[in-house]
């Protein structure tokens, strides 16, 4: 009796403390707001993933005008320098977007190609908003887009990207350790995502996120992710 009582005294004898309940709160508030966190990530996956089908529909309309023009004198596909064969030389990404976008004049069709709709959802990432050609200008243009491709390009190389890369041309890795994307949302563009993330219009039409793989450290997608061709295509800046 006497030792029970001195266990009692000293709090040793079993049960809850007022320790395990505050741990046990800790950890249901940390459960709560990670679940919480997921949920908010998967909502915004699914709006990214929208998004990216509409900027799909640019590369299959690409495609199809050139299939249904082919030999002829426009040539669709964004190109990195003039010359005398193609009459949609544009600089920017935010150029090409204006001329794929602008109908088609025939006395002119250095000023339009009327291949691809104004369908200017596209555009409306995280905080950008386009809605129609007047307001799309290098500061509301989100999206980078690689040159010197074709029709016969293969599936699996970058055609649109968020233009938070930061490069001015794709880095071919074929063998070695991955090498990581060094300039993501620390260069000129911090927008849209930051570190946080690319979306990917690949040749062939389809659609992927790429994400820092880590929640709270920095692992950002790599060059073999995002170029596993190995292509070195110059990439039109906003």
């Amino acid at each position: 009796m006497k030792t029970e009582t001195a266990l009692i005294r000293h709090g040793s004898k079993a049960g809850i403390s007022r320790t395990d309940v505050v741990v046990c709160v800790v950890l249901a508030l940390v459960v709560g707001y990670l679940g919480h966190l997921k949920l908010r990530m998967m909502e915004r996956d699914s709006m990214h993933l929208l998004i990216a089908s509409s900027a799909s529909g640019i590369y299959r309309q690409i495609f199809a005008a050139a299939i249904e023009n082919a030999g002829g004198r426009t040539h669709y596909w964004a190109v990195s320098s003039p010359d005398t064969t193609h009459a949609n030389y544009q600089p920017t990404s935010t150029d090409y977007f204006r001329w794929l976008m602008t109908p088609y004049e025939i006395q002119d069709p250095a000023k339009g190609a009327g291949a691809v709709q104004q369908d200017f959802r596209v555009f409306n990432v995280a905080g950008f908003y386009v809605f129609d050609l007047s307001d799309l200008k290098p500061e509301s243009n989100p999206w980078v887009v690689v040159a010197d491709l074709s029709e016969a390009s293969p599936s699996g190389i970058p055609f649109m990207i968020t233009r938070n890369l930061n490069e001015n041309e794709l880095v071919g890795v074929r063998s070695g350790s991955p090498e990581k994307l060094k300039n993501l949302g620390i260069g000129k563009y911090d927008t849209p995502f930051g570190r946080e993330r690319l979306i990917v219009i690949w040749t062939g039409g389809g659609v992927e996120i790429l994400k820092n793989k880590l929640l709270f450290f920095d692992a950002p997608p790599s060059w073999n992710e995002l170029n596993p061709t190995s292509a070195t295509n110059q990439i039109l800046q906003p």
